[in-house]
């Protein structure tokens, strides 16, 4: 039976945030900053029910490292800013134990994006998204960040 707890609860509005920010890259091309501050803000409620301040630590360790190396993509026209954001905030909730899970999960969900956009359904997520003016093939990486942050938020949803 699901055992519902404050820790559970907490991963809920977290939930809610990852699919606006897919919802919203998908559409605009845009991460809302306020999804990616809300699911950074809401970690250190989730881990301070622990009381691991140790797993806390090196939780925002990685975190700060995702958002270095993120920040190089960026700076190398690889990824958004938002993306860069996005992906450190689900870095945190990942920790030391679910970072290379999560980024497996990222890549791969972002493989199959990648797909989909060569397809129809691309196409028109491109004209959609003034895509096809510019050129350029346009790649909503939040809708990929949000299945990885997903795979590691609903593992204790179903513990």
């Amino acid at each position: 039976m699901l055992q519902i707890t404050l820790q559970k609860l907490l991963l809920l509005p977290c939930i809610a945030l990852l699919l606006w920010a897919a919802i919203s890259d998908l559409t605009s091309l845009r991460i809302p900053n306020i999804a990616s501050l809300g699911v950074a803000l809401l970690f250190p409620a989730q881990f301070l029910l622990h009381g691991d301040l140790k797993l806390i630590l090196f939780s925002v360790l990685i975190g700060a490292a995702v958002f270095t190396a993120g920040a190089g993509l960026f700076a190398a026209g690889l990824l958004g800013g938002g993306d860069v954001k996005l992906l450190a905030a689900v870095a945190l909730w990942a920790g030391p134990q679910g970072i290379f899970p999560f980024l497996l999960v990222t890549v791969l969900a972002g493989a199959a994006c990648a797909l989909v956009m060569m397809t129809p359904v691309g196409s028109f997520v491109q004209s959609m998204n003034g895509g096809l003016a510019r050129q350029k093939l346009v790649m909503p990486y939040g809708v990929a960040i949000a299945v990885g942050g997903l795979f590691i938020l609903l593992k204790p949803l179903t513990a």
